[in-house]
């Protein structure tokens, strides 16, 4: 799971995934949708993927070549499986690493508690604002 590896690399002291604390969902999602919180996202970090197409190719593509965006991936149009991903991170201090680790991890918690059902994020961010704060401010909230 993508907790599972930003707890695998704080634990290697390995700086890059702090922003995913608490963030639900596999890798392969995490890459194909360019997961993202609290001011990054994977394309950040990532270096390259092992893909295979419909047509059963195996195929590298680069961060380039996934042409990442907002919450997009060019796996929504061109059709493939992510088979092996690889991310680009530095050595860091094991402690800062999991303080900032567990400080997204606790601001998600307080927002979208993991012992609750939830469909996850489904509003996009609008340019120069928040969906939430929209959704808050139009009464809908809950």
């Amino acid at each position: 799971s993508f907790i599972k590896l930003s707890v695998q690399a704080s634990r290697a002291g390995l700086s890059g995934l702090e922003y995913a604390g608490g963030i639900p969902g596999t890798v392969v999602g995490a890459v194909y949708m360019n997961a993202g919180a609290h001011g990054s996202d994977v394309s950040r970090i990532f270096e390259s993927a092992e893909i295979v197409l419909e047509t059963g190719e195996l195929v590298t593509y680069s961060v380039e070549e996934l042409q990442f965006s907002y919450r997009h991936s060019v796996l929504h149009e061109r059709k493939g499986i992510v088979v092996e991903a690889t991310f680009r991170m530095e050595q860091g201090d094991r402690a800062d690493i999991s303080a900032a680790l567990a400080s997204n991890k606790e601001r998600r918690l307080q927002t979208q508690p993991l012992t609750a059902a939830c469909c996850g994020s489904v509003f996009r961010n609008p340019p120069g604002n928040f969906a939430a704060r929209l959704i808050e401010e139009a009464g809908l909230k809950g």
